[in-house]
């Protein structure tokens, strides 16, 4: 799902439920909010967990947050956080603006799940 901004560049969170349950009204069956591409990046924490507890509330159907970020410990702090803002599941993705060694993406991937009990 895109997330919506204003025309001064702040998360648009009533633009992101009504983009949620356009979504839902036209068929889709789970939301996938701030991916591991596009415009996720620009969020802060507070404004990822903001964006996914909004479409959670607005769409009836699952919803699959994208905690990930270059940092491990902080892709495991933002899974446990949207694990608590109810969402179905966790998108996890290796770091990509990184290279790390194949050990390090084991680490980085099997860190995530333990801070939550939605799938990931």
């Amino acid at each position: 799902m895109a997330t919506p901004f204003d025309g001064e560049g702040t998360l648009d969170l009533d633009g992101a439920a009504t983009l949620a349950r356009a979504l839902v009204a036209d068929g889709n069956e789970g939301l996938v909010v701030s991916g591991s591409t596009g415009e996720a990046s620009a969020l802060d924490d507070e404004e990822r967990l903001s964006l996914w507890r909004t479409v959670v509330e607005a769409g009836d159907v699952p919803g699959i947050a994208g905690p990930t970020s270059n940092d491990t410990r902080h892709s495991v702090e933002r899974t446990g956080a949207a694990g608590e803002g109810g969402g179905a599941g966790m998108l996890g993705a290796d770091p990509h603006k990184n290279t790390p060694s194949p050990a390090g993406r084991r680490a980085h991937c099997t860190g995530e799940p333990t801070t939550t009990r939605r799938p990931s």
